[in-house]
């Protein structure tokens, strides 16, 4: 990943925290990955690593827009139907 990547589409990142409380933070199309990474709080996970492994493995599925949207919109349940074979981070499951 080079230091200029940059978000191809509108995105949002919701983050719970252990206390319960809620954070969306929404990115719009052009937004670099530094500063996505700068943005988010402290978590227990590589946020860069998570968000890359994402996209990812949405340009691999045969919807990457399905999936994408799912996962932005916290629909769990529908990519552990459709896209099981996708790793789920603990707090999503």
């Amino acid at each position: 990943m080079s230091n200029n990547t940059k978000i191809r589409a509108k995105s949002v990142i919701k983050i719970v925290t252990d206390s319960g409380m809620h954070m969306d933070f929404t990115f719009a199309a052009g937004t670099s990955l530094k500063t996505v990474i700068k943005t988010l709080p402290d978590v227990e996970y590589d946020p860069t690593e998570y968000l890359v492994s994402v996209i990812e493995y949405a340009e691999q599925t045969d919807d990457p827009k399905a999936f994408m949207r799912c996962w932005i919109e916290g629909d769990w349940q529908s990519i552990r139907e459709e896209w099981s074979d996708f790793k789920l981070l603990d707090d999503q499951t």
